[in-house]
């Protein structure tokens, strides 16, 4: 199956927004403005930010690498066509 020029840019912009959402995520909660944390068994508060900011760093990760090989002409052996005419 291949992808058209369109659906690229398509992708490549929903990337970027997600990029840029984890990155916001990502500023607060190593700036300590926002924690999340969870009820353990026992009643008490457990912070789970640590393991948030992880899971942002990773995604960030992912999605950088996404964008870079969509930007530097597709991901692995799916051929990316324009449908632009020549």
């Amino acid at each position: 199956m291949a992808m058209t020029a369109s659906f690229v840019d398509e992708y490549l912009t929903h990337l970027q927004r997600e990029l840029a959402r984890h990155r916001a995520e990502l500023q607060k909660w190593e700036s300590g403005t926002q924690k999340v944390s969870r009820r353990a068994e026992n009643g008490a508060w457990e912070d789970m930010t640590p393991q948030w900011i992880e899971s942002d760093k990773a995604a960030i990760a992912v999605y950088e690498d996404l964008i870079r090989k969509l930007e530097n002409g597709g991901i692995g052996k799916i051929p990316v066509y324009s449908t632009r005419p020549v």
